[in-house]
């Protein structure tokens, strides 16, 4: 039987696009963004971009502890800090 396919909007950009209603399903249980086809791609570009710095050592990835802490609850900031 084919997937039935249901009009959902981007996170992102709010475009109006239309998805495999279990794709969508899945992406929501998994915590994943519904993306229209050219925010995955930019994103999936800027990762791409990103990992090679890295491998190359151009790039440091900075990391903001504050938030983390914000993010993380007392105890496991207690015992990683």
């Amino acid at each position: 039987m084919p997937s039935r396919l249901i009009n959902v909007k981007c996170e992102n950009c709010k475009a109006e696009i239309q998805l495999d209603e279990e794709t969508v399903t899945l992406k929501r249980m998994l915590g994943k963004k519904i993306e229209c086809p050219m925010c995955r791609n930019i994103r999936i570009a800027k990762n791409l971009e990103i990992s090679a710095r890295m491998f190359s050592g151009e790039y440091e990835e900075e990391i903001d502890f504050e938030e983390l802490r914000k993010r993380l609850n007392a105890k496991e900031v207690q015992s990683i800090f």
